[in-house]
């Protein structure tokens, strides 16, 4: 049994094919009107680096925060909606935990055990030396960055409030 398709029938269905690819294609290369930065477009470069080593936490300024009067290394300090960068060059396994405190409020005493200690802005999970994790910070606040192995080293950084932009 021979199935025979005419000549034509293959003509149109390659034809319509061919419409609904390019159409498809077409349709994906359009400009995105929501107006949101789409992920190329993103600057994810650092205004502020934290070290995790092992001899604790240290602050520098990032590629971003140079020249930036709203980004310092001591004390930390860096305007909400900023990036940051924690970078792992210990010798062995690190992790960092961040807890943030609201403008006007006291901090959690993460070292007193009667105490329920509230969850982590930030929690790296262990990193290896060269690791490095990103984070972008929102609120602002105090983030305190502790290293898990040693909670009686921590980092202070001021999470200042963002600028408003006039129209």
């Amino acid at each position: 049994m021979s199935l025979s398709v005419p000549r034509r029938h293959i003509t149109v269905i390659i034809a319509t094919l061919l419409v609904v690819s390019s159409a498809m294609a077409v349709g994906g290369c359009g400009t995105d009107q929501t107006g949101q930065p789409g992920v190329a477009d993103a600057d994810f470069r650092p205004r502020l680096v934290v070290t995790a080593d092992d001899r604790g936490l240290q602050a520098s300024v990032g590629e971003r925060g140079q020249g930036d009067d709203r980004v310092a290394a001591d004390p930390a300090r860096l305007p909400a909606g900023s990036v940051l960068e924690i970078r792992f060059t210990g010798t062995g396994e690190q992790q960092v935990v961040g807890f943030l405190t609201p403008p006007g409020e006291s901090p959690p005493d993460v070292g007193d055990r009667n105490v329920a200690t509230p969850s982590p802005l930030v929690d790296t999970g262990g990193q290896r030396p060269g690791d490095t994790v990103t984070v972008v910070l929102a609120q602002p606040g105090t983030l305190r960055m502790y290293e898990v192995a040693d909670r009686g080293a921590q980092l202070p950084v001021e999470i200042t409030p963002r600028a408003e932009v006039s129209g």
